[in-house]
């Protein structure tokens, strides 16, 4: 028994959640790549990856393994995602620090599930039982060449000013009621929106523009 839980169906439940956690994790970043925000998926991601690292300590063999040093350092990545996500809003710099926590957590999860695929399925076992072997090494340079690395890598996502950055702007694209009051910050701040991020908005909430309106500002009239 596990956590009052019998501890095959225990096994099962944390494969099942780091597969959950994989998939929903790869169109979170499929996401970031193309400049779209995924609210209920990127919950999923954080979820059950989390609860994939804790439910990984109680496993045996016991002992601080480096199976649980990735756990730990995945819970701390995931921690600080959390907090640029939900009580920042990916402003400024907590963007970035999303991305890049999110991103290492989420190869992190898919390093350990290549590692458990070539110690419990027998025909991966045997092409690489020390998983020293060329067929191991493979696997993982695949795993870790589909991870953008650097700013090239995730330009697209973070190049423009999120409404949900905005304040009191909790939904990645603002009701139409909320869209006056977009409209006095970017005139406050005198910046603009991006031609991309008015897309968006537009394709949900169409507007028009008035003519000639302040210097540094887009005016929205509904």
């Amino acid at each position: 028994m596990t956590w009052g839980i019998p501890s095959h169906l225990f096994l099962e439940i944390h494969v099942a959640l780091s597969l959950i956690g994989i998939v929903a994790g790869l169109l979170v970043l499929y996401g970031l790549l193309n400049g779209i925000s995924y609210p209920g998926w990127t919950a999923l991601f954080l979820a059950t990856t989390i609860l994939t690292s804790i439910t990984g300590f109680p496993i045996p063999p016991f002992g601080f393994d480096p199976p649980r040093a990735v756990g730990t350092l995945s819970l701390v990545l995931l921690a600080i995602a959390v907090c640029a996500f939900y009580a920042f809003h990916l402003a400024g710099t907590w963007r970035w620090v999303y991305v890049v926590t999110a991103t290492a957590a989420l190869y992190l999860n898919c390093f350990v599930a290549v590692v458990q695929a070539f110690e419990k399925v027998p025909f991966l076992q045997s092409l690489a039982p020390t998983q020293s072997e060329p067929p191991f090494l493979i696997a993982q340079a695949i795993v870790l060449a589909l991870f953008p690395r650097g700013r090239r890598g995730l330009s697209t996502p973070v190049g423009w000013q999120p409404i949900s950055s905005l304040p009191n702007f909790g939904e990645p694209l603002c009701p139409a009621a909320r869209l006056p009051q977009a409209t006095k910050f970017a005139s406050r701040q005198r910046t603009h929106f991006p031609s991309d991020c008015l897309r968006r908005i537009e394709s949900v909430y169409p507007f028009r523009r008035i003519a000639s309106p302040p210097a540094g500002a887009i005016v929205i009239s509904m």
